[in-house]
């Protein structure tokens, strides 16, 4: 009998969950995908705020997904995150400071960036108030690489 290997459960967070946070959850699962993971992870996003509840992924975010052949989930809708999203996720990935202000001080609480090459600022900045959603697209996707490479490297693939 197989036995499934253990999920490594990561939780990418900004304060509405339909633009930062849902596009490093899409990015990240097809890095995951690509790099032939997926059985190893559960991968999801959500909001510090309650804001957007139940409102679907930004157009902005779903149109530089498509454009850079990024699947998308269209049945995603925003959540906010409970104490449960804390404690049962190995990786919470906050986008920006406004955010880490608002989630618990754990280890495993971690601005997304810190997983970028270090030319990019220590906040994604939010595409629904600057409208550069190409710009985080490219900072996302750098830092959700570094992500992945941090992963593989920490359990051996």
């Amino acid at each position: 009998m197989m036995t499934q290997p253990i999920k490594i459960k990561v939780l990418f967070i900004c304060t509405g969950n339909i633009c930062r946070s849902p596009m490093a959850e899409f990015i990240f699962k097809h890095l995951v995908d690509q790099a032939g993971l997926a059985d190893r992870f559960t991968i999801a996003s959500a909001a510090t705020s309650s804001w957007e509840i139940g409102e679907p992924v930004h157009p902005g975010t779903q149109a530089v997904l498509k454009k850079n052949q990024v699947p998308v989930d269209r049945h995603k809708q925003a959540r906010q995150a409970g104490p449960d999203d804390y404690l049962s996720n190995d990786y919470v990935l906050a986008m920006d400071s406004y955010n880490l202000r608002y989630m618990p001080n754990m280890d495993k609480i971690r601005r997304l960036t810190d997983f970028a090459s270090g030319r990019w600022p220590k906040d994604v900045p939010d595409p629904y108030y600057t409208g550069d959603f190409e710009y985080v697209y490219d900072l996302i996707t750098d830092a959700c690489t570094g992500l992945l490479e941090h992963i593989r490297k920490e359990n051996g693939w």
